[in-house]
């Protein structure tokens, strides 16, 4: 599931979704709970520029839209 098909979710089941990861999370071996924590870095690691360029164009979409710089960070 992306970040984007999350955000488009309600709250309580964004809620619901974390509780039940946290679940089966909390029965995987450290050797396994490591794993996924280097996968997601690398995941993060390699999407970088395509983070940074989402986060910019977030942030120039508030500017135009009249929020406050206070409110934006970029």
């Amino acid at each position: 599931m992306t970040a984007t098909q999350i955000a488009s979710r309600p709250l309580v089941e964004i809620a619901q979704l974390t509780r039940q990861a946290a679940r089966q999370l909390a029965v995987l071996s450290t050797a396994d709970k490591d794993g996924a924590i280097e996968a997601i870095a690398l995941a993060l690691e390699s999407s970088a520029a395509d983070i940074i360029a989402a986060n910019l164009a977030d942030c120039q979409a508030a500017a135009a839209a009249g929020i406050p710089n206070l409110f934006i960070t970029g």
